[in-house]
């Protein structure tokens, strides 16, 4: 069964792979807000707990965000729909 996402959590869950590969680290918060024009880091925060609660995103032990194993592939994809 494939997940849904929203237009916007598929443009977040993109430009997260984009800055992945560029950076070889997940994007800040602060550095997606201000991306997608989004007035607080709050808001960049509800679009990435939502990619979590949808299966794409994990936390690692330390407690940040890591793409989830076997999904970054299907993840990627789904944005280069979007």
């Amino acid at each position: 069964m494939a997940v849904s996402l929203s237009i916007r959590q598929q443009q977040v869950l993109g430009f997260m792979l984009q800055f992945l590969a560029e950076n070889d680290q997940l994007p800040p918060m602060s550095a997606i807000a201000p991306y997608f024009g989004f007035r607080s880091p709050n808001s960049a925060q509800e679009h990435v707990n939502a990619l979590a609660r949808k299966g794409f995103l994990e936390r690692n032990a330390v407690g940040n965000f890591r793409f989830v194993r076997g999904h970054v592939l299907a993840a990627s994809e789904q944005a280069v729909k979007a």
